[in-house]
């Protein structure tokens, strides 16, 4: 029975019970004058109209207002307003939205970030400050966390980064609750969870030449009661960025596999539930990234005597090495993560109990680099062995909130747990000279046909010189030149070994406790021990004299121990106006460990020493107009103890704690529902002015007369000083109810910065603006979608890295980040 007719029924039996009762006083009127007979009232029956219809005028407003962002910046799931720190953060389907597919095109959407991640190495800047792409034994200055565990290697997010539900980034020295290698911030991302409904999402990008296919999605599909799985992935196909004149092939290619299951069991001992991962890829390509970005006439006559084509254009599509460098990497994690509600308790209002155990393995099977990138075979630097890297690692913690801190003040937030953490790490390396002949003819070509240099840039010590000399000579007057010359090219290789164990265990805890109704005082604290024993070597075959001249190689063995004591202190407070609007104040105290030279040519600089940094954060977080405007800004001042830094010499790269740094500026974001219909507007502002106190013994630039320069006062490298976005969408109606148009435009800035550590001129990189824009077609329930991206459509020419080109001083290389003008289409289904 329809609504309606119970409704119509029950106002006619009301108004025959209405009408009942305005007749009982006349029948008691009546009742003297009449006899006492029973009386029957008719009642007849009326036709009840229906209800008015419901006018526009009279309906209920319609609520619109912003979705409330939900992180875990803090181990536990709060608003983004309760985090006391400057976080930004991206959904997966602005992910999507934006056809952000890897950590690289995550640049100019995160304010005071920068992102490079390749399938065997990742440098992550935050401020201003990270760690440098090109030693595999420095620490991370930015930790990576995906789905609650910490991985000590950035370059798993290059495997890793799929089926995102969402992405953090959190600013500063996250020491106290994700612990060391952290003193720059956290990239903080969650995947999409098992769900208890079936569901799937399938997208699929291509650009308009097919050079470049990418698909991904998942499907998460329920198997009893209280048992969820998730099946993801992503497929990536990339035809080559890059041609290579002297090789005739395609460089910058990639194959790359990658996919996750996951399974949830809930109701376990009551409202337990278990959450169990693993995952695996394969990522392979041809490896020759560099192109000429600027060199001297004669070592460029001398190139293109190998390759006529050779040139020194670092923004078009060409490159010229002789190496065939490839690259082959697998990456295999797993997980189990427990939680258990105990709920009201022990006098606490709820407590929660977590475990995380990990493991995670990368292994780089296959690495070639063209040491010189140049067409001339010159050096090639291998893998002596396939080269990994794997870690395990345990978590358990406890978070809850008590009405009180011990019978004292008000509401309190508490979190505090024990980690613990094994990895090992290997890196064999083997350089070796591929034609003496041609290596010679390079060196003297790179000093312009003077005096032969050695790896400082120096002329060569008269010893080696004379034996150099005396050596090519010897081969060019024998009538057994080449057997000799082939003979003596056997000896010219070095292998390079750093071979790894760390363990470190820690213990962290902090607290938000209310002091009054709306003032809370923050502290925060971990403490941890770690240790390091590594095997160094560096072996060359006897007999050799160019690696040893050109390179700084000399040969050792030695085994080194390291041990560390970790203490990473938080104070702070935070102010509650409302719900909708909070202030914190926030000092805290991050570490990064110590360690050892991946590429220890010979036994000086072997090791680094730990640093810390200190910083003073402020922020306002708001919501204003109605839930309609989420406006944030957070300004900070950070100072950076024993520095450490990666010095590339134009040989080969050292490590040294060698400078005080600061960085100071702000973060400002917003997010607004504009009152015009189907319109939204987001944006970022971001300031960093990171600079370095102290650096007397900065590295000169290559060529320079001075062995030093003094840096302090100047920029970092890969330090852009403002970032900024502006991104508007609108939605529109289709012709029809079930579907309808959305339009995207994006604008993102970066400031001018320099792309290596001694700021020569030639690796200034100037400031960009990026447009890119989407237009999509789909249905309003988000069902299906097709769109086309429009990207850097105001043609920027964007380098990622400059380097000096090794052994020729005034030489230069580039990573060209860009890759020009792009339209890509794409299918999003959901079902």
């Amino acid at each position: 029975m329809s609504k309606a007719i119970r409704a119509a029924r029950r106002r006619a039996g009301l108004q025959a019970v209405m009408l009942g009762l305005l007749c009982l006083p006349a029948a008691a009127i009546g009742a003297e004058d009449v006899p006492a007979e029973p009386q029957v009232l008719e009642v007849i029956p009326v036709e009840v109209a229906p209800p008015p219809a419901e006018t526009p005028s009279a309906r209920e407003p319609e609520t619109v207002e912003l979705d409330e962002v939900i992180v875990t910046s803090q181990k536990t799931k709060q608003s983004l307003r309760e985090v006391p720190a400057s976080v930004s953060t991206l959904s997966g389907e602005q992910l999507r939205d934006s056809k952000i597919l890897s950590a690289g095109d995550l640049n100019g959407y995160v304010p005071n970030a920068q992102m490079r991640v390749s399938p065997f190495a990742g440098e992550l800047r935050i401020r201003g400050y990270g760690t440098s792409i090109s030693n595999a034994g420095f620490e991370p200055s930015v930790g990576l966390v995906i789905d609650d565990v910490y991985y000590g290697r950035s370059a798993f997010l290059s495997a890793l980064m799929y089926d995102i539900d969402r992405l953090e980034v959190i600013r500063g020295p996250q020491g106290a609750l994700f612990g060391k290698n952290t003193v720059a911030g956290v990239v903080n991302i969650t995947t999409i969870d098992a769900d208890n409904i079936t569901a799937g999402d399938l997208t699929l990008y291509g650009r308009s030449d097919g050079e470049i296919l990418d698909a991904r999605g998942g499907v998460s599909l329920p198997l009893a009661d209280g048992l969820y799985s998730r099946l993801s992935g992503a497929v990536q196909s990339f035809e080559g960025l890059f041609y290579n004149t002297t090789l005739d092939r395609r460089e910058a290619d990639l194959e790359s596999f990658a996919g996750r299951a996951k399974l949830r069991v809930t109701d376990l001992f009551g409202e337990g539930q278990l959450r169990l991962a693993v995952s695996s890829s394969s990522q392979k390509g041809n490896g020759n990234l560099f192109q000429l970005k600027k060199a001297s006439d004669a070592t460029l006559a001398l190139f293109r005597q190998y390759d006529p084509k050779t040139e020194t254009n670092a923004y078009n599509d060409t490159l010229s090495s002789n190496v065939p460098s490839r690259v082959n990497v697998a990456t295999d994690t797993a997980s189990a993560a427990f939680d258990y509600p105990f709920g009201d308790i022990w006098g606490l209002e709820s407590l929660n109990l977590s475990s995380v155990s990990a493991y995670a393995y990368y292994e780089v099977k296959d690495r070639t680099i063209d040491f010189d990138f140049s067409p001339v075979p010159v050096a090639r630097l291998d893998l002596a062995r396939p080269t990994p890297y794997d870690q395990y690692s345990q978590e358990l913690r406890l978070s809850g909130v008590s009405p009180s801190l011990f019978g004292l003040f008000g509401r309190t937030e508490f979190i505090g747990g024990l980690y613990y953490l094994k990895s090992s790490l290997v890196s064999n390396d083997l350089v070796q000279i591929e034609d003496l002949g041609a290596a010679a003819a390079f060196v003297i070509a790179a000093r312009g046909g003077g005096q032969i240099s050695g790896a400082d840039g120096l002329p060569l010590n008269d010893v080696l010189a004379e034996q150099l000399g005396n050596l090519l000579g010897a081969i060019t007057a024998s009538p057994l030149g080449d057997v000799l010359l082939n003979s003596q090219t056997n000896r010219e290789r070095a292998e390079l070994l750093l071979d790894q164990d760390q363990e470190a265990v820690s213990a962290y805890g902090q607290v938000t406790t209310y002091l009054t109704e709306h003032f809370a005082a923050i502290l925060g604290w971990r403490l941890g021990h770690e240790t390091k024993d590594a095997h160094l070597s560096s072996q060359a075959p006897q007999g050799a004299i160019f690696i040893p001249a050109i390179l700084g190689q000399s040969n050792f063995d030695t085994h080194e121990h390291r041990a560390e004591n970790e203490s990473s202190p938080k104070l702070g407070v935070k102010y509650d106006f409302s719900k909708k609007a909070s202030t914190y104040l926030v000092w805290a105290k991050g570490y990064k460990g110590g360690g050892y030279n991946a590429l220890p040519f010979n036994a000086d600089n072997l090791d680094y020493g730990p640093e810390t940094a200190d910083t003073y954060e402020a922020g306002l977080k708001t919501r204003l107009f109605d839930n309609t405007l989420d406006a944030n800004l957070a300004v900070y001042l950070t100072n950076f103890n024993d520095l450490q830094v990666s010095v590339f010499d134009g040989t080969t790269a050292n490590i040294q704690n060698a400078a005080q740094a600061r960085s100071q500026g702000f973060e400002a974001d917003f997010r607004w529902l504009s009152p015009f219909p189907g319109t939204t507007l987001r944006g970022t502002l971001g300031y960093s002015d990171a600079h370095y106190r102290s650096y007397p013994d900065g590295p000169a630039p290559a060529g320079s007369s001075e062995s030093s320069v003094d840096l302090s006062g100047r920029t970092l490298a890969s330090a852009p000083r403002w970032s900024a976005s502006l991104i508007p969408q609108l939605s529109l109606p289709g012709f029809g109810p079930s579907w309808g148009f959305q339009f995207q435009v994006e604008g993102l800035y970066t400031s001018q910065r320099y792309l290596d550590v001694d700021l020569d001129p030639n690796t200034l990189q100037k400031a960009t603006l990026l447009v890119n824009a989407r237009v999509s077609v789909g249905a309003r329930d988000g069902a299906w979608s097709v769109s086309v991206f429009g990207s850097n459509l105001s043609k920027e020419k964007v380098l990622a890295q400059v380097t000096d080109e090794p052994v020729a001083p005034g030489n230069f290389g580039a990573v060209r980040q860009d890759r020009g003008r792009e339209v890509f289409g794409a299918i999003k289904l959901n079902f």
